[in-house]
């Protein structure tokens, strides 16, 4: 004992006299000085652990965890999020997509060792991946579920020419939250494209009328330009329209705008003026409502056309049943511009039952001249027309679409 203690103390002599204990560990007679110990967490720059983890979560879905570098699989729910966990310090980590994506998806470092990536679309395929400081990547294969969607239809299309007033219907195969319709004007875009040229129209100008749940009515805020060709689009791709609801595509509808024809029928002269590019081209007489049967002031729009047309009411005291040549609808409630060859007041006094009579001559040369989606302008009538009563009711809302009218 006391020879192990003399050789002890010899231990501790010797490396006094060489300057005391070097870099953590002691000399001892006849040893071989062992190398200083440095960890990793202490000099995170030199090398990465054999032993580290990351895990890779999403919502409910289960984790992945990678004690290794590999490749793993993750399927999620879209509107999701994934997250990875302990990803080691200085790594490198990216996300790509196997197609093109109109939002793509991206990931960021929320605070050390902990990513997320932005919030994940339906059908999502791609992959992330972390390359650590050692050039040690891990790989995590990413699939999206499919997810319900919301289809949008927007008409008229491009069978035939229309009148500068005619609106746009949009309509889903869903019922929508307001929040949701929100989403779908605030996705709406158009341009006009005349000739050679492209004419930006402001579609956050233009005024929505929503007739139902799933339909609506849009209209620009002054008149589609003459001889146009006005593409519209709404493109809900990628965006979640309602929870758990999503839009899959773009819709496109191609307007084809004639003339600029509009019509102004003046009760209180008894004429109905059809102007054509601000120019007038004629002036007709005409009878409208009488007194309890006021034909309706404001704008309307010209949305079906007849050669021939049987107008009907069954009220037993101020029912009728005539057959009108050359009739026009302009609104849902049975208001017609048409010609009556009963009515011997054409010009003179007002005492149709709110339709706008013409003579049968008068009536065919306009019905010829008249485009589905014209615009028609009455004044000296009665209340103004109701912004759900026809194609022509949201001209009634918002701004004036042509606030030159009177000089008409």
């Amino acid at each position: 004992m006391r020879a192990l203690t003399s050789m002890s103390a010899l231990g501790l002599a010797i490396a006094a006299f060489s300057g005391g204990a070097v870099a953590g560990f002691v000399i001892t007679p006849g040893a071989t000085p062992a190398a200083a110990k440095i960890t990793h967490e202490e000099k995170p720059h030199l090398r990465v652990p054999d032993t580290w983890r990351i895990t890779a979560t999403s919502g409910q879905t289960k984790p992945v965890k990678a004690a290794r570098p590999t490749q793993n699989t993750m399927t999620i729910n879209p509107g999701k999020r994934i997250t990875l966990h302990s990803v080691p310090a200085g790594s490198t980590v990216t996300i790509s997509s196997s197609h093109q994506q109109r939002f793509p998806a991206t990931i960021e470092e929320r605070k050390p060792g902990k990513w997320a990536t932005s919030v994940m679309t339906p059908n999502w395929k791609g992959h992330i991946s972390v390359t650590t400081r050692s050039n040690t990547t891990w790989r995590l294969k990413v699939n999206t579920k499919q997810a319900p969607s919301v289809d949008v239809q927007i008409s008229p299309n491009s069978e035939q020419i229309y009148g500068v007033g005619m609106p746009l219907t949009i309509r889903t195969d869903t019922v929508l939250t307001p929040e949701a319709k929100a989403i779908v004007e605030d996705n709406l875009t158009l341009e006009a494209h005349l000739g050679s040229g492209v004419e930006p129209v402001d579609a956050a100008g233009g005024t929505w009328q929503w007739s139902s749940e799933t339909e609506a009515q849009f209209r620009p805020a002054t008149f589609w330009p003459a001889n146009s060709t006005v593409h519209a689009r709404i493109n809900l791709s990628d965006i979640e329209v309602m929870k758990g609801l999503w839009g899959d595509k773009e819709t496109i509808t191609t307007l084809n705008v004639g003339k600029q024809n509009i019509i102004v029928v003046d009760l209180n002269d008894y004429t109905l003026t059809q102007y054509q590019g601000g120019k007038k081209k004629a002036e007709l007489k005409t009878s409208g409502g009488k007194a309890g049967w006021e034909t309706a002031n404001g704008w309307k729009i010209v949305y079906e056309k007849y050669d021939m047309k049987r107008l009907y009411n069954p009220d037993p005291v101020n029912g009728w049943d005539v057959m009108a040549p050359w009739s026009m609808r302009v609104t849902t409630m049975g208001e017609f511009i048409h010609s009556a060859p009963w009515n011997p007041s054409i010009g003179y006094a007002n005492t149709s039952h709110g339709c706008t009579n013409l003579t049968v001559d008068d009536a065919k040369w306009l019905y010829d001249r008249t485009q589905i989606g014209d615009p028609v302008y009455t004044v000296g009538g009665g209340q103004t027309v109701r912004s759900w009563d026809g194609l022509g009711g949201i001209w009634n809302v918002g701004a004036d679409p042509m606030p030159e009218v009177s000089s008409l």
